[in-house]
């Protein structure tokens, strides 16, 4: 009997912590998870009027859970954003539509659309650094045509960049014919994780791939087959030193996303700290070591400038705390 009762507890258990485990982990986190989201703090009055998230491709699209809630006065607070089946929230709550500036159109808002003149002042973003964010690109791209061409990818230019993300597969005695078949960095690659090494560097030079967060800010497509000058830089950095309302960092997330809030108010709720990768962390890690040695001139002194203005946003909030008393940290 004793022996029955403690099976049967140990499986009760197991089903309990089997249940927690797949809602804690469910990577979707839908809007049927009993999963219940939590209002943290209340930072004060809403102080941005309008406000444009410019997404950067693979900076973190979950920013627009902070995003979203600020703009929204009657979302469900007990669920989280399902930001991976895109749901449009203004949809059901009209109230989002005073706030949210919609580029592009009204079903744009998690796309990459470049920056446009009426947003100036109100634009909000999330910088990476650029090796980080190209390999995550990269990686991505590598089985997803259609994304690809949402990036500004010209469509000339799909078939040759798919191709040569594509790494082959195959094993065994046809491997060595494989690689000869499809290699495009010379004899000295021997290996399968050399071709993908190899193949991950070129396509990082693909025409259009570099320079992908200074064309969206001078109101281009990432990646639009479009030579970058020295004079773009230099007007992109102006525009970020000037005109953007804020300037997130993704290596910086719970910080940026309390800083968000103590600059311009509204509830921060517990699923806006919640970055979630799509990503497994091997399969960029892979892409990461290829592009080590590969450097995007234009997007690193962007990136440079957003730390920039992030440390100036923090010191500004730092002397707002100490003049007014108010703790915002």
């Amino acid at each position: 009997m004793f022996r029955l009762f403690f099976l049967i507890s140990l499986g009760l258990l197991f089903v309990s912590l089997k249940a927690q485990y797949m809602e804690l982990n469910d990577p979707r986190l839908s809007n049927d998870s009993s999963y219940t989201q939590t209002a943290i703090r209340d930072y004060g009055t809403k102080t941005l009027s309008k406000v444009r998230f410019l997404k950067f491709p693979r900076t973190g699209v979950t920013f627009a859970s902070t995003i979203l809630r600020y703009a929204c006065e009657n979302t469900d607070v007990s669920r989280p954003f399902d930001l991976m089946s895109k749901v449009y929230i203004w949809k059901q709550d009209k109230s989002c539509m005073k706030r949210l500036l919609m580029a592009g159109g009204i079903n744009a808002f998690y796309t990459a659309v470049p920056l446009r003149y009426e947003d100036s002042g109100f634009v909000v973003a999330m910088f990476r650094s650029p090796v980080e964010r190209l390999a995550s690109q990269l990686r991505w791209m590598r089985s997803m045509v259609g994304f690809v061409r949402t990036y500004g990818v010209t469509e000339e230019d799909v078939n040759p960049l798919q191709e040569q993300l594509s790494v082959v597969q195959k094993k065994g005695q046809a491997q060595s014919a494989m690689l000869n078949a499809s290699n495009p960095c010379g004899k000295h690659v021997q290996t399968l994780n050399d071709l993908r090494a190899c193949r991950y560097r070129v396509a990082s030079h693909f025409p259009g791939l570099r320079g992908c967060m200074t064309k969206m800010i001078l109101g281009k497509q990432c990646s639009e087959r479009y030579k970058l000058t020295i004079a773009d830089l230099q007007e992109a950095k102006r525009i970020l030193r000037n005109e953007f309302a804020f300037v997130g960092i993704t290596e910086k997330w719970d910080e940026s996303v309390r800083l968000f809030h103590g600059m311009y108010g509204g509830k921060m709720y517990s699923d806006e700290l919640f970055a979630r990768y799509r990503d497994s962390p091997k399969a960029v890690e892979n892409v990461r070591k290829a592009l080590e040695n590969s450097y995007d001139y234009f997007d690193e002194e962007i990136y440079e400038v957003a730390l920039e203005v992030y440390e100036r946003q923090k010191k500004q909030l730092l002397y707002k705390v100490r003049t007014t008393g108010e703790n915002m940290f």
